[in-house]
Order: structure tokens, then sequence, then C-alpha cells
């Protein structure tokens, strides 16, 4: 009579953390996708991941900006200021900007930290 018992009870305790991952691992896989969406929206006239465009191919950005995307978020909602202030990632900025003939990166004030987050998890 315990068997059954113990055997249900660690089914029941196996179930929610499965459970639980699988919806991570689909919460990511939509994330992904909208980043994707969202790439094309805001980013794909300028940037492509493997080459370059009007601005620079993006595969590779975490490295070059040290994998710090609270300083890529700031950087992608105002270029301008980012590269006029005193950030921790501005010399590399302003080195973007000399090197693309200091063409202005649109700002994109109105996409939030996540969908930037989202946009960067795409890339990755």
């Amino acid at each position: 009579m315990k068997l059954p018992y113990l055997c249900i009870r660690f089914h029941m305790q196996m179930k929610l953390p499965m459970r639980a991952l699988l919806l991570t691992f689909g919460a990511f896989l939509l994330w992904a996708q909208d980043g994707k969406a969202l790439f094309q929206a805001n980013c794909a006239s300028c940037h492509a991941v493997n080459r370059r465009v009007v601005g620079p191919a993006l595969k590779g950005v975490h490295e070059r900006w040290g994998g710090d995307e609270a300083e890529m978020v700031k950087f992608i909602q105002n270029s301008q200021a980012y590269i006029n202030g005193n950030f921790k990632n501005s010399a590399y900025a302003k080195k973007l900007y000399e090197e693309y003939n200091k063409a202005v990166m649109t700002a994109f004030s109105g996409l939030s930290e996540a969908e930037i987050k989202a946009i960067l998890a795409y890339i990755k």
C-alpha cells in the first residue's frame, strides 16, 4: 500500500519541475521569435547579423560590448546621448561613430529594455 503512494508522490514532485522547465524553454523560444520580429521591424534596414549594411554586422556584438547588455540597451535607446555621455563603453561607441562617418544611429527610445534584450537574444 505504501509503494503506490510513494510512486504517485514522486511522480507529482517530478512533474512540476519538468513542467516549469518546458514552460521556460517555450517562453525563451517565443522571446527569440519576438526578437526576430522586432529586429526585422526596427534594425534590418541598417543592420544584418552576418554582413555590414549601413551599420556594422551584429554577429559578435555581445563580445565587442564586453557582454554588458545594460550598456547595449542604453546605446540602442539613444546612441547620440551615449556617445556624448560618460558611460562604460563610450570610447567604443565613439569609435563606431567615427568609423561610420559620424552617421547617427536612430534612437529607439520607444523600445523597452525587454524588447531590446529580445532583439539581442535573437542576434546571439
